[in-house]
Parts: C-alpha cells; sequence; structure tokens
C-alpha cells in the first residue's frame, strides 16, 4: 500500500497501530510500503479498510508471480498441438502451460496398466531417451510373470509418455505431469492384447501399493461388467484410487469396459479442431474428452497428420532398442491426458477420485449441447481451470475451518 504525500511517519504510525499491521518493507523507489495483516483479517478485508482512509493513495495485494512455464522440449513447440490452449475449431488443446506454473504433478504416482514401459536398461530392452528424467517406481508384469514390465510392443511407452515424458531437457516432447512417478504394470502381451485375470491383478497390484490413479488405455466392449473386474475396480475407489480408462476405438454409441463403470473416468477422444472424433466411442456413460488425434487429416497445419507425438520404439519392427517420435491416435492416446491432469490436481490438493472427477468435469471446455451430452461428456478438459477448481476448492476450505 501507499500512503498520500505529505503523510508523517508519525500518522503512518497512528494508522498501522490503530489497523493491527505493522510494516515491514517499504520501497526505497516507489514509496509504498508492505503490511503485515492480523492473523483475524484476510486481505480483502484490510484493502477494503485502507482503500476508505483519505490518507492512503492505493492498498492492493502483494501478489506472487512465477515464470512463465514454456518447455524447451524442441518438438513441443512443432508438433503438440494437444498441450495448447483451447481455442474453438483451430486448436483443440487441454491448456497446459498456465498449469505448469501451478503444478507439474510432483509426489504422485501413476500405475500405468498396458504393454509395459521402456523404463530399464534390461536384457534385450533399452530405456527410452525421452524417459531419462521420468521418475519410476517398482511395478510388475502380469504377463511373464517377473518383476520386469518392459514394453514389447511401444504402446504403453507411448502412452506414458503422454503422461510424463522428461521435459524441459531440450530434448524431444513433453509430458503433461513430468514431474509425477510411474509405475509400469504390464497386462497386455506384445500383441497389445491382455486376460481379464492379468487385469484384475494389475489393479489390485497397484491398488496394493498405494497409486494416486490407475490409467487404463485399453478395453473391450460388452452388455455389462463382470464381477472380476467390478471387484477390482471397486477395491481401487475404495482406497482412494483415481481411475482412468478409453472409451473404446470402435465407432459404436456404447462405451467399453473398464471405463464404462461408474468408478471410472471414462475418456473419449477429439482432434485438433475440438470435435468428436470418427473412431471414439461414446454414450451414456462417457464422461470426459481429451485429445486423441486424427491421422486422416492436417488441420495443424505442421505438415503430418494430427496425431499424439511422443517417444517410443519401432513400432513395425517392434525392436525394442530402436526409439523415435511416433504420432499414434486413438482413445489410448486421449486417456493418458486426464491421467496426467488428474496427477496434476492431486499434487495440488485434490483428495481423492471423487474431488479429481469434479475439477475435471465442472471445468471442461462444452463442445456439444449444454452441460454433459452423450457425444462429449462434460466437454474437453482444461488442465488449468481444473487446477483453479482445486486451489478455489482448498482456499473455501481453510477459511472455513
Amino acid at each position: 500500500m501507499k500512503f498520500k504525500p505529505g503523510v508523517s511517519e508519525e500518522e503512518v504510525k497512528n494508522i498501522t497501530e490503530e489497523n493491527g499491521t505493522q510494516v515491514t518493507y517499504t520501497s526505497p523507489y516507489a514509496g509504498f510500503k508492505i503490511m503485515e495483516i492480523p492473523k483475524t483479517k484476510t486481505v480483502e478485508e484490510m484493502m477494503e479498510i485502507y482503500s476508505k482512509n483519505p490518507n492512503v493513495e492505493y492498498a492492493i495485494p502483494n501478489v506472487i508471480m512465477n515464470a512463465l512455464m514454456v518447455p524447451n522440449d524442441p518438438y513441443y513447440g512443432l508438433y503438440q498441438w494437444n498441450f495448447k490452449a483451447f481455442e474453438t475449431g483451430v486448436g483443440g488443446g487441454i491448456n497446459l502451460e498456465p498449469a505448469w506454473n501451478i503444478s507439474t504433478g510432483k509426489g504422485v504416482i501413476v500405475a500405468v496398466l498396458d504393454t509395459g514401459v521402456a523404463y530399464e536398461n534390461y536384457s534385450i530392452y533399452k530405456k527410452a531417451p525421452d524417459l531419462t528424467n521420468t521418475i519410476f517406481v517398482s511395478g510388475y508384469d502380469f504377463v511373464n510373470n517377473d518383476a520386469h514390465p518392459n514394453d514389447d510392443n511401444g504402446h504403453g511407452t507411448h502412452v506414458t509418455g503422454t503422461i510424463a515424458q522428461s521435459t524441459n531437457n531440450n530434448y524431444g516432447v513433453a509430458g503433461v505431469a513430468y514431474d509425477c512417478s510411474i509405475m509400469p504394470v504390464k497386462v497386455l502381451n506384445d500383441e497389445g492384447s491382455g486376460t481379464l485375470a492379468q487385469i484384475a491383478d494389475g489393479i489390485y497390484y497397484a491398488t496394493e501399493h498405494e497409486v494416486d490413479i490407475i490409467s487404463m488405455s485399453l478395453g473391450y466392449q460388452a452388455p455389462k461388467i463382470d464381477p472380476v473386474l467390478k471387484a477390482a475396480l471397486d477395491t481401487a475407489y475404495n482406497n482412494g484410487v483415481t481411475i482412468v480408462a478409453a472409451s473404446g476405438n470402435d465407432k459404436k454409441s456404447t462405451v467399453s469396459y473398464p471405463a464404462a463403470y461408474e468408478k471410472c473416468i471414462a475418456v473419449g477422444a477429439t482432434r485438433y479442431d475440438g470435435s468428436r472424433t470418427y473412431y471414439s466411442n461414446y454414450g451414456e456413460t462417457l464422461d470426459i474428452m481429451a485429445p486423441g488425434g486424427d491421422m486422416r487429416v492436417d488441420q495443424s497445419g505442421d505438415g503430418y497428420g494430427d496425431g499424439i507425438l511422443q517417444n517410443t520404439f519401432n513400432t513395425t519392427t517392434k525392436d525394442p532398442t530402436d526409439f523415435g517420435y511416433w504420432f499414434f491416435q486413438g482413445t489410448s492416446m486421449a486417456t493418458p491426458h486426464i491421467s496426467g491432469v488428474a496427477a496434476l490436481l492431486i499434487s495440488e490438493g485434490a483428495n481423492g477420485p471423487d474431488e479429481v472427477r469434479a475439477a475435471i468435469q465442472n471445468t471442461a471446455v462444452d463442445l456439444g449441447t449444454s452441460s454433459w451430452d452423450s457425444y462429449y461428456g462434460y466437454g474437453l478438459v482444461n488442465a488449468t481451470a481444473a487446477l483453479n477448481y482445486v486451489q478455489g476448492a482448498n482456499c473455501t476450505q481453510s477459511s472455513g475451518s
């Protein structure tokens, strides 16, 4: 705050003592003062009190500013349209840059139930070069029944990259929640298939090892959920795990399981212009949308089909040492966007799956008819708006306690 010219130091002292405030700093350049306010008053209340004082020129919050985060990963600016701000009909991204100034997912564990991850140098396997700085915790391979859930397909590594690719390392691309920890859980084989038993065991394993999020870019079509999968998902949810799953790529009006189960966040796919992709399943159990890409078009104008770019190995030869950057499309690619945003939210204070879901759904960019609809769910996830929602909820809880 700043007092008007001519107000003496004695008058300043009397005014501050009268209001229970204390001067902690006086700018030698602009003459403004930083005031410590009483614990019984809010910043807004003191602003109003001082603004009404005829001796005060202005009273404003001493807001905290942050460096604006734009990753230096060279392919980020060129090809990761999916992370940029949403602009109707132009660029359907999830608005990550402002979100990174609030949270990067630190302290959160995400279990990726998939084909494994190129997370270590072991036997014939190599660690993906753009996962060098990514944090991994021990996982399990339920296909080969060992403690080395390495990827022999390429799908799981690509999915993991969207969640937590090493970021701001002057290399490759970025990830949504690049400071979170990844638990690789292999439940799908080299053809991308897995049994019900393997997937259920993977869910139980991740839950018992206290993950915060389970991300499943997998699914199957069925008229209802089977009791084995339901029991596993209930256990995860009841232990505070946020469960995210793909709606499926069958062009059907029914969402695949496990995504269709009420305890899961069911994710559909959008393309660059924000419209639902031609392959993305929809229906009454769809919750949210995220970029999944459409390789048939180049709406972004970058010279490539509008897929989701991440680091993985050559999926044609399936050589787990031959790494590159590949554009994929699918609800499998959309799902890790939501898993990553969930990690940002939990790191910032969202407590459990219901709070994560509320933040994501209540702040989504509405793409279809008003509020929820069967084609777009609640709309396209907005990472920054969701984080602001969590911060607002935390402030409300704090002031009410």
